[in-house]
């Protein structure tokens, strides 16, 4: 029964979210004035064979089927800044440039939105599959977490993707650590910072007013 009311607590955060991501019911014309979304900071680490690892960071801000990802620059890039827009319903995806006020405008690629499922807060593409196995409880730094090892498939005839996925015992729309190999050589960890639901106009995820479309086409 506790793990029921877990899975119901989950898909009313993810209901929540979604439903702040359309539009209001006085119209569909209408534009809500605030969406209901979700915020954590993302922190990767790609681990090579030989046991090094390459961390990097990232703002993630998503509301239903749009997203925002603001790339952490290095000290070595402190004058390259982007933030990339994600709209998984129209397979569209943006890269924007604020201090050259240009952006680019394309197809969100297959690779893009399954390393986006993978990372853990995105959508699954069309026609995949995931079957969770439970494994342990466990405290993932002090938190109560589940450990599940979660299978993944992107079409019937597929290989299989493999993630372990940890997930606080409260209800949270986001997982908590993330761990799966990128390839033969690389494996990926991502951890799941100060996530909270908030309110955000829904400019947050549109492009800048006077910004250069640079798209080829």
């Amino acid at each position: 029964m506790d793990r029921r009311r877990r899975r119901e607590g989950g898909a009313a955060w993810l209901a929540l979210i979604l439903i702040g991501a359309l539009p209001c019911a006085a119209g569909a014309a209408d534009v809500p004035a605030e969406l209901a979304a979700v915020r954590a900071d993302l922190e990767y680490t790609v681990t090579t064979a030989d046991g090094r690892g390459v961390p990097s960071r990232s703002k993630l801000l998503l509301a239903g089927m749009v997203a925002r990802v603001e790339v952490e620059t290095g000290s070595e890039q402190t004058d390259y800044a982007e933030f990339q827009l994600y709209d998984f319903e129209r397979q569209k995806f943006v890269r924007v440039f604020p201090q050259e006020r240009v952006y680019f405008d394309l197809s969100l690629s297959l690779p893009q939105a399954v390393r986006a499922w993978m990372d853990g807060w995105a959508p699954p593409p069309a026609g995949a599959t995931v079957r969770e196995i439970p494994m342990k409880d466990d405290d993932v730094e002090g938190v109560p977490a589940r450990l599940s090892l979660i299978e993944r498939r992107l079409r019937k005839d597929g290989p299989l993707r493999y993630a372990f996925v940890w997930r606080s015992v409260a209800p949270s729309p986001l997982p908590l650590r993330v761990i799966f190999n990128l390839d033969r050589s690389r494996t990926v960890t991502v951890r799941y910072r100060q996530v909270q639901a908030l309110s955000v106009p829904p400019a947050r995820f549109s492009i800048p007013e006077g910004f250069a479309n640079l798209s080829p086409f």
